[in-house]
């Protein structure tokens, strides 16, 4: 309830904040520490209006995973929207790139999303 609402803003915030600092030691896609949210999210494409619902199962100040029910290709452009269900704390939004693509035994979409930048 209350108490994972209050984690999950606290997370954006920081992913937020990390996302101003450099990377140590080069740009390791693991450096980040990932926090398991489980969360509704949304995705649009590049250019469009359509938003997309998706599940972000992790975050990091670097990434991401999405589960959806679309195919999107590895290198493809988007927006991200992370919803803040808590006053006083802004939505994570961030244009990301997909980096990996993998369909699950379910037929859902697994994207592994590389954030390139936080508003």
């Amino acid at each position: 309830g209350r108490l994972r609402i209050r984690i999950l803003k606290t997370l954006i915030f920081r992913v937020k904040r990390a996302m101003d600092e450099p990377f140590a030691k080069g740009n390791d896609k693991r450096f980040f520490i990932r926090m398991d949210i489980d969360t509704d999210a949304y995705f649009q494409f590049q250019g469009k209006s359509e938003k997309y619902l998706c599940n972000c199962s992790d975050l990091s100040a670097a990434g991401m995973s999405l589960t959806t029910e679309l195919e999107v290709l590895a290198g493809t452009i988007i927006r991200v929207l992370v919803p803040s269900h808590v006053d006083g704390f802004d939505d994570l939004n961030a244009t990301a790139e997909v980096m990996r693509c993998q369909q699950d035994d379910s037929g859902l979409y697994k994207l592994g999303i590389k954030i390139i930048e936080t508003e």
